[in-house]
């Protein structure tokens, strides 16, 4: 996909995002090259949770995980859920390189209600559902992937050293799983159009 800068500019304004796929890696990397953006959390992946967040707020996401005695990165999670919007771009970061994608909806969805594909890992082989479709391993135990956004590719396996600069390869360092850099919005747009001229 090849967008210019100005178009890009002069849509509507948009976040900037870096997401890390790494957890589970054999099966978020496949899912995303099948145009879904992967998160673990399975334990919370149940009918009604993402609706109940995005429809109650903080309060209740909040008590749900409270029986995990609040965890840190609760606050990906909620970004995930409620605080990522369609039209967005996320940076997926990988060894040596990077990939931009557009989000296309604004709520996420849960792994076991993606039904327009087969889930393959890495390896090419089908993974195995449980009767409500939630992922199964080899050994009948749950996969901990629990929710999903669906993406479009906008540029794919950008190499950092040859276009991204200092700022924009910092941050994509970061250890959280997901962070707002909007505030790198030039950086990650000079990356993307250097990319696309080469």
């Amino acid at each position: 996909i090849n967008l210019s800068i100005d178009k890009i500019l002069m849509e509507t304004k948009r976040n900037y995002w870096i997401h890390r796929i790494s957890h589970i890696a054999h099966i978020s990397y496949p899912l995303i090259h099948e145009g879904y953006l992967s998160y673990g959390w399975s334990d919370f992946a149940e009918d009604g949770f993402i609706e109940n967040v995005r429809e109650k707020g903080w309060s209740y996401f909040e008590d749900r995980l409270a029986e995990w005695n609040w965890p840190t990165n609760r606050h990906q999670l909620w970004r995930f859920i409620t605080t990522m919007k369609s039209g967005d771009w996320v940076l997926v970061p990988s060894y040596g390189s990077f990939s931009i994608y557009e989000l296309l909806e604004d709520a996420p969805l849960m792994i076991a209600d993606i039904r327009d594909i087969t889930i393959k890992n890495s390896g090419g082989m089908v993974i195995r559902r449980d009767e409500r479709g939630y992922l199964l391993d080899d050994q009948g135990e749950y996969v901990d992937l629990g929710f999903a956004r669906r993406v479009k590719a906008i540029a794919v396996d950008i190499p950092r050293a040859s276009f991204a600069d200092s700022k924009l390869i910092s941050r994509l360092k970061v250890r959280q799983t997901n962070v707002n850099i909007t505030d790198l919005e030039n950086s990650v747009l000079d990356a993307y159009e250097r990319y696309q001229h080469n």
